[in-house]
Order: structure tokens, then C-alpha cells, then sequence
């Protein structure tokens, strides 16, 4: 999924950028119904209970898509650790896990949501970065451009139906 061989794991929490990876939309897309880690060959949904539902029908429709639930009793930094311990046994042959790094959407992740992580993570070098999603959202996939000029052809079907409407001293 990710560019090389060698790049690291990405925590994705804008929920913009998460619903580009995965379909995933939540019910209020500006709040942490999920979160994603992508890494070179899956792509990891975290969410609660509340959305397992759709995200196992967004798994049928993905195969790179893994859904882990998270809860309480679960919360994101160990359910992050616990897939990240599991990666770093296919982890670059001689990469020791104190070498091991997670990039994470620094415009996106709180003060508070990084601490959590440091906590849990330790070993694990956090690294920030920007914009990595949203550059790759600006080249569009030939559905996307497909999806765009089927709008456009219906704003111009409305635009001519409603210059129909337009008369003198119609307001």
C-alpha cells in the first residue's frame, strides 16, 4: 500500500483521509469514530462496536482491509501496540524494535491522543508528518474522474432546467 519497502507504518486520524483509504464515514464526520493504520500491505480500520457492522462490510469490499475493534477495555494505543508487535515480526530483517517507527498525522493527532501513544508505545520512534493522505488524494483514480464528470454533467442538466424558470420580474 505504502511507497517502499521500507516505510513505516502510518496512524491516519483525519476522518477525511480515512474515509479515502477505507469508505469508512461514521455518523459525524468530524468526530474519532476511527482511526486507520496503513502500512505497506494492509490497511487497519480501528473503530468501536458501534460501526463494526459497516466496517465488516467494507472488509468484504477490501481485502487489504483488517478491522480491529476498539472499546474501553481496548483502546486505540493498545490495540496499536498489539498490531504493531505483530508487524514487527515481519519487520525488516535486523531492525531492532527500538528502531521501529510510526508516522501519525500531525495536523490531526491531539496533545493528549500523542501522549497516550508515547505511553504505550515505548520503544516506538513517533514521528510526524503532513499532508501525506491529502497529496495522494490530489492525483484522481480514473473512478474518481469518472464520479466528478457525472456531476458536472448534472449540474448542467439542473443549471439548463432552471434558466427554463427564468422569466422577467421572476424573482
Amino acid at each position: 500500500m505504502m511507497e517502499s519497502m521500507n516505510t513505516p507504518p502510518l496512524l491516519i486520524t483525519t476522518p477525511t483521509n480515512i474515509r479515502y483509504l477505507t469508505g469508512f464515514v461514521g455518523a459525524q464526520p468530524d468526530e474519532r469514530e476511527a482511526f486507520v493504520l496503513l502500512t505497506e500491505a494492509v490497511i487497519y480500520l480501528f473503530t468501536n462496536a458501534l460501526y463494526l457492522e459497516e466496517a465488516l462490510e467494507l472488509k468484504v469490499k477490501n481485502e487489504k482491509l483488517k478491522v480491529v475493534e476498539i472499546s474501553r477495555e481496548k483502546p486505540l494505543p493498545k490495540e496499536l501496540k498489539r498490531v504493531l508487535d505483530e508487524l514487527q515480526k515481519d519487520w525488516i530483517p535486523g531492525q531492532a524494535r527500538n528502531d521501529m517507527v510510526l508516522e501519525y498525522e500531525e495536523d490531526n493527532v491531539t496533545v493528549a491522543e500523542l501522549k497516550k501513544l508515547q505511553k504505550e508505545l515505548k520503544g516506538v520512534k513517533l514521528m510526524a508528518t503532513r499532508k501525506k493522505i491529502e497529496e495522494r488524494r490530489m492525483i484522481k483514480r480514473e473512478d474518481e474522474i469518472a464520479s466528478i464528470r457525472n456531476a458536472c454533467a448534472l449540474t448542467d442538466e439542473c443549471f439548463t432546467y432552471i434558466l427554463t424558470l427564468l422569466k422577467i420580474d421572476v424573482t
